[in-house]
């Protein structure tokens, strides 16, 4: 894989920002509001060398070889390992540091955001062991 950095979005507004998260504004504090899926989830970045760290409904957080800044956007192609599948799925960064970057998924069609739920629950099913009902 390259070491490339992701490709940023063309820099046009966009709009008002569509969010899975609801923002907080206390500093520092966690702004989860979905579980996520660490320990090495079954999914990759097609094309970017980056480690995913941790994955949600709301997001992903990567271990990058490359610095990138908050409020930047990127799409992120991801392959899920399990079944082979792919999709590109718009993001922002929210935060970065220590070689580590969280990304927002931003303006989901519903189709993406299906995809995105079906395959997280089989992600989690894999990790955990246990079959989907």
């Amino acid at each position: 894989m390259s070491s490339a950095a992701p490709q940023p979005e063309d820099r046009t507004p966009l709009g008002p920002l569509v969010s899975n998260e609801p923002a907080t504004t206390v500093e520092g504090a966690e702004r989860r509001q979905t579980p996520r899926l660490a320990g090495g989830p079954p999914i990759s970045v097609i094309g970017l060398t980056a480690t995913v760290y941790d994955i949600s409904r709301g997001g992903i957080c990567l271990q990058l070889e490359v610095p990138v800044k908050p409020g930047d956007r990127y799409r992120l192609n991801l392959l899920d390992e399990l079944e082979g599948s792919t999709q590109v799925l718009a993001t922002e960064v929210v935060w970065s540091g220590g070689g580590r970057a969280g990304f927002r998924w931003i303006f989901l069609t519903p189709e993406q955001d299906a995809w995105l739920a079906a395959r997280f629950q089989a992600w989690l099913h894999a990790v955990e062991g246990t079959l989907p009902l």
